[in-house]
């Protein structure tokens, strides 16, 4: 709406084209590792063994909401809070598991906290692409159409089908 109408060209010029990219994959790991101890800690619960001897149990958290670390964090304290509510002293993997499926199984169908071995899984090899650097033409494909001139005389770039420009951006996860 703002870029298809000439009255909102100053408006359309504010808008910055800055790209999002995402943390480095081991560093967030290292913050999922540290805001589950943290996390759990400050809870009052203690973390399970089933959590505790799993190597690659932020791994699971992480890869199993495609590298968001807002979602990483939400599953973490709502999965502290269920212990809690449940009247254990500690965090187990079925607390996570069950907090996952209530929510994020619509967006990843494959809880990572069902499987035993997780490291020679599926989801240990599947790559998290969701938040890599895109365009709008990536996500929307467009159709080349002659450039246009608008009322005031001015040559408008390509737009993709949904009205946008062909902005970078990073898909929020």
């Amino acid at each position: 709406m703002i870029y298809d109408d000439p009255e909102h060209l100053e408006l359309a010029e504010r808008y910055l084209d800055l790209p999002l990219k995402p943390f480095a994959r081991t560093a967030s790991i290292e913050r999922v590792n540290r805001a589950l101890k943290e996390v759990n800690h400050d809870a009052g619960v203690r973390l399970a063994p089933s959590i505790k001897n799993d190597p690659y149990f932020a791994d699971r958290i992480y890869d199993g909401v495609h590298g968001s670390f807002g979602r990483c964090i939400f599953l973490i304290v709502n999965s502290a809070i269920r212990a809690v509510e449940q009247g254990g002293d500690a965090v187990d993997i079925e607390d996570f598991r069950e907090f996952f499926d209530m929510k994020y199984l619509h967006f990843n169908p494959e809880n990572p906290f069902k499987h035993s071995d997780w490291s020679h899984g599926r989801m240990r090899q599947r790559p998290t692409g969701l938040t890599l650097q895109m365009s709008f033409s990536r996500v929307f494909p467009r159709q080349r159409r002659p450039k246009s001139v608008d009322g005031r005389g001015r040559a408008q770039g390509r737009r993709n089908d949904v009205g946008l420009p062909d902005a970078p951006f990073a898909v929020p996860c």
